[in-house]
């Protein structure tokens, strides 16, 4: 399962109830989550099922006008390995 960090800066009306419940019923499992005093008021890290779910997620969550935020996929070493063995080969322009 995809895992995710989560930045958001939220507005006067918060994001704590959305957070919480919301992501239950799209399938993502909210694995820790901090508020921060700084650029961002929360960050979160998530589980979800698929990148097109946080997609959803992050879609809705913007339309309410409660948050701002970005969405960082976070990678163990084994999925960068595989993620480099898949590198297509690469030639700069000009060469």
């Amino acid at each position: 399962m995809p895992k995710l960090l989560v930045r958001a800066q939220y507005t006067q009306s918060g994001v704590d109830g959305m957070v919480r419940e919301d992501a239950k019923r799209h399938g993502i499992t909210l694995e820790a989550l901090y508020w921060a005093s700084g650029e961002d008021d929360l960050v979160a890290i998530l589980d979800a099922p698929g990148g097109d779910i946080v997609v959803a997620y992050s879609l809705a969550l913007g339309m309410t006008g409660t948050a701002r935020q970005s969405t960082t996929p976070l990678l163990t070493a084994a999925e960068m390995d595989r993620a480099v063995s898949r590198m297509p080969p690469y030639r700069p322009p000009g060469r």
